[in-house]
């Protein structure tokens, strides 16, 4: 793959986040300075690049000054290894200071999704609590429920059972009224009899 068509396949990537392309020489004549370039400027647009590993490829004094003007319009460059190249001083500083401003930036963004994450999941185990909870409710309020009406329904058995106790006991009084009536009927008969 030439650096031309690295440099497209970097302006249009969405997922690729590391590149190392370590001692491949890519500085040759104006082509060189030409693919360096293309490379810097899709390294500008580039979204989602985490690291660029160019160690040892020969890259010019221009190609590291593009690389490092590309790298102030990238926010999500972490990692830009150009160690061993003809690079200016003050382009390494620059990078560093740029990709040190992302990574700080990356780092947040990572604290954010983790807490929101973390969010998520209280959010989720609030839930699960809140079903369980609602279930526990309903059990306790079957239970009541089962609970009084095994009450009425002990209330309703020992009310038949008084009733039918009282029933038994009245007609024992009564049955107790006629014998003595019957008896006294007797008497009475053979009193009568008897004179």
């Amino acid at each position: 793959m030439t650096l031309s068509a690295l440099a497209v396949l970097v302006r249009h990537n969405t997922s690729l986040q590391h590149i190392s392309l370590d001692s491949n020489p890519v500085n040759s004549g104006n082509k060189g300075i030409e693919s360096v370039n293309m490379l810097a400027e899709s390294l500008g647009e580039n979204k989602v690049l985490r690291t660029l590993s160019l160690k040892r490829c020969g890259i010019s004094l221009q190609g590291c000054s593009a690389l490092s003007k590309a790298s102030q319009r990238n926010t999500t460059l972490v990692g830009l290894d150009i160690e061993c190249n003809n690079c200016a001083e003050s382009d390494t500083l620059s990078i560093k200071e740029q990709l040190s401003h992302n990574s700080k930036q990356y780092c947040d963004e990572l604290a954010v999704k983790a807490n929101a994450r973390e969010v998520e999941r209280n959010e989720s185990l609030l839930k699960l609590q809140e079903q369980e909870n609602i279930k526990k409710e309903k059990i306790a309020m079957q239970w009541l429920a089962d609970e009084k009406a095994k009450r009425e329904e002990s209330r309703r058995v020992e009310m038949e059972r008084q009733q039918l106790k009282g029933r038994k006991e009245h007609a024992y009084k009564q049955r107790i009224e006629q014998i003595n009536m019957m008896e006294e009927e007797r008497k009475a008969v053979t009193k009568k009899k008897g004179k």
